[in-house]
Parts: C-alpha cells; structure tokens; sequence
C-alpha cells in the first residue's frame, strides 16, 4: 500500500462516512434553520464528527484489520496512516459541501 491509495481509500471512506451522517448532523446542528448559514466552523465540525465515527466505530469492523495489516506492514506505515486519515478529512469536507449545495 501506497501513500496515495491510503488517501484515495480515506477520501472515500470519508464520503460514505459523511453522506450516511450529512442529514442528521443538520438536523441536530440547525434544526429549522437555512442549510446556507454553514460557514467554515460547521464544516470544521462535520469533520471532526465523521473522523470521530471513523476511529471509533469504522475500525472496529472486518475487513478494516487487513487494512490496518496492510498499513502497518507499508515501508512508511505512519505516513501511509496519515494520508488515510487526510483522505478521511479531506472526503467529509468534499461531501458537506457536495450535500450542503443540494440542500438549498
């Protein structure tokens, strides 16, 4: 595994993450008011929500051990890591923006 796989497969799981958990996050966050009020600390928010359901949940399920296996054995597994998880962000911040724009 490469650094950018681990990102493309990040950004990826990032957007799954982030349209599965985009309505109820604005629903929570803004109840009835306008989609078009996110601003930049929304969207820092989203992040953090989806990197959190990531660590927290998307881990702990097969088949992320191979993943995590094959990171780990990776001639660099902690930049291979940390492009995943920058692949992560980065894919949530795609998404919101993806989704916010349909929702007005």
């Amino acid at each position: 595994m490469n650094k950018r796989q681990a990102y493309l497969m990040g950004r990826e799981t990032g957007n799954g993450i982030a349209e599965h958990n985009f309505h109820d996050f604005i629903n929570d966050e803004f109840k009835e008011e306008l989609y078009e009020d996110c601003n930049d600390k929304d969207v820092h928010g989203f992040q953090c929500i989806c990197s959190q359901i990531e660590s927290e949940h998307y881990r702990q399920f097969s088949p992320f051990e191979f993943t995590a296996k094959e990171f780990n054995g990776s001639r660099y597994p902690e930049e291979v890591w940390e492009e995943y998880e920058r692949g992560v962000w980065n894919g949530s911040k795609q998404t919101f923006h993806k989704l916010n724009r349909g929702t007005k």
